[in-house]
């Protein structure tokens, strides 16, 4: 008798301890939820998740190849090689701004460039 109060007793214990106290806490994600008010989707709701930022490592524009130019946006292997062969003529990259006197590259295309890359 005593071994079946004793079972009872931990089987008890055990749901007790296995209840809220040692639950899996749960992930928070941050939402915005909006409706919309114009268009097809008038009144239906829609929830942005906001997403982690990517961590990436800037590209040196004067010491990169074409391959790892072009994978910049905006930036195809054209563009890439245009950029290559302007830093073999004139040299280094000094500033941001001479990006732009490369054949086929604006200063909106640097700008939005800008924080993907180094000069150094």
């Amino acid at each position: 008798m005593k071994k079946v109060g004793l079972l009872l007793l931990v089987l008890c214990l055990g749901f007790a301890f296995n209840s809220s106290s040692f639950a899996t806490p749960k992930l928070k994600v941050d939402k915005k939820v909006t409706a919309t008010k114009k268009g097809p989707n008038k009144g239906k709701i829609k929830a942005k998740v906001k997403a982690k930022k990517k961590v990436f490592k800037k590209i040196n524009i004067n010491r990169a190849t074409a391959k790892q130019l072009a994978k910049l946006k905006g930036i195809g292997m054209k563009k890439a090689r245009a950029i290559i062969d302007y830093r073999r003529k004139h040299g280094k990259f000094r500033k941001y701004a001479d990006l732009a006197k490369v054949k086929g590259i604006s200063m909106d295309l640097v700008k939005k460039i800008k924080p993907y890359i180094t000069l150094k």
